[in-house]
C-alpha cells in the first residue's frame, strides 16, 4: 500500500518455494489509485484477461470517488501478465452491494459471485447467487440471457 492513494502490485520469482527473488512492480500509484486493493484475482473473459479487485469507497481516492462510479469491485484489462497492471484504467462491475468478488467459470460461462455488503445501511453478509458476466470491450457487464 502506498499512502498517497496509491498501490503498488510487486511479484516475485522461485526456482524452488524458498529462495525468492524480487521483481519490478506490476503497478504505479496514480491519483485515481486505490488506498487498498484486497482479493486480486487474475481470470480470463472472453479471451481478456482480468485483475478482478475489491476496494472500499472510503479507502479510493478523492479523484477516484469524483467519477461517481458506483461498485467496489475493480476491473483493469492486462495485455500481459507480467508487463504491468495500469490501475487508472479501472472500471467498477456495477452492483449496489457485492465484494469480495470472485470470477467462475460454469460450463464455460463466465460468472462473478461475492458477498452482499451493506444494503440500505444494513450489513447483510451473505454469498450472492452467480452472476453471468462478459467482457464488452471496456469494462465488465452482466450478460443477458439469450
Amino acid at each position: 500500500m502506498h499512502h498517497d492513494w496509491g498501490w503498488d502490485s510487486w511479484h516475485a520469482r522461485s526456482d524452488d518455494l524458498e529462495s525468492w527473488e524480487a521483481l519490478p512492480p506490476l503497478s504505479r500509484p496514480d491519483e485515481l489509485g486505490f488506498g487498498q486493493i484486497e482479493v486480486t484475482q487474475l481470470h480470463r473473459v472472453d479471451g481478456q484477461w482480468l485483475l478482478l479487485f475489491c476496494c472500499g469507497p472510503k479507502e479510493a481516492s478523492d479523484a477516484r470517488r469524483a467519477l461517481g462510479e458506483t461498485g467496489d469491485n475493480y476491473v483493469v484489462p492486462v495485455d500481459d501478465l507480467l508487463g504491468g497492471f495500469d490501475i487508472a484504467k479501472a472500471r467498477p462491475f456495477e452492483h449496489d452491494s457485492l465484494y469480495a468478488a470472485r470470477l467462475h467459470d460454469t460450463g464455460g460461462i463466465p460468472h462473478i459471485i461475492g458477498f452482499r455488503n451493506f444494503e440500505f445501511g444494513e450489513f447483510i453478509g451473505e454469498i450472492t447467487d452467480p452472476i453471468p458476466v462478459r467482457w464488452d470491450g471496456a469494462r465488465l457487464v452482466r450478460s443477458l440471457p439469450a
